[in-house]
């Protein structure tokens, strides 16, 4: 499986802002392209360009892009979240209901779990729009942890969080 990624850094003490995975399996470009267009850094007060864009500035066809990325990136969540609720449940209810869980329970826990993440996604665009609305505008203070400059590093910690149940319910006897 191909895949590229990028670390943003501060231009004057370089450090770290932002991870994410930028191409996946060389047709899905997954970038942030969503956020303020200038960054304050936590570290050392440098302002800087941020190379992102305010929803209202974006195309209609950066838009449609967002949101299918989004809806993409919550499915795959969703679907890791539902792996590891229906392994941990599977591992309770094989005592009492070998049959309990079935494809259409499968896809229902993953439809719940993609909910919550497509809405996240969603009040990312309402910030943006409330942002670029905004009389005053001051650049973003960010640093790694900033979930809405690196909401990818989340979703990648959650699926790594999800697989380690998955494995642990399964496989571990």
């Amino acid at each position: 499986m191909e895949y590229s990624w990028r670390l943003s850094k501060c231009p004057k003490c370089e450090a770290f802002y932002n991870w994410q995975i930028v191409k996946f399996m060389y047709f899905i470009q997954a970038s942030n392209i969503l956020g303020p267009k200038e960054l304050r850094c936590k570290h050392c007060g440098n302002v800087f360009p941020s190379g992102l864009n305010e929803w209202t500035d974006l195309k209609f066809i950066q838009k449609l892009h967002y949101l299918l990325i989004s809806t993409f990136y919550s499915a795959i969540i969703g679907f890791m979240m539902a792996l590891a609720t229906t392994s941990i449940i599977g591992r309770v209810e094989k005592i009492i209901n070998p049959n309990y869980l079935s494809n259409s329970t499968f896809l229902r826990w993953t439809f719940v779990f993609s909910i919550p993440i497509f809405i996240f996604h969603l009040f990312r665009v309402y910030l943006s729009v409330v942002r670029s609305e905004s009389e005053i505008q001051e650049p973003m203070e960010v640093s790694f942890w900033n979930w809405q400059i690196n909401p990818f590093l989340y979703g990648f910690l959650i699926e790594v969080f999800c697989l380690g149940l998955f494995f642990v319910f399964t496989f571990i006897h």
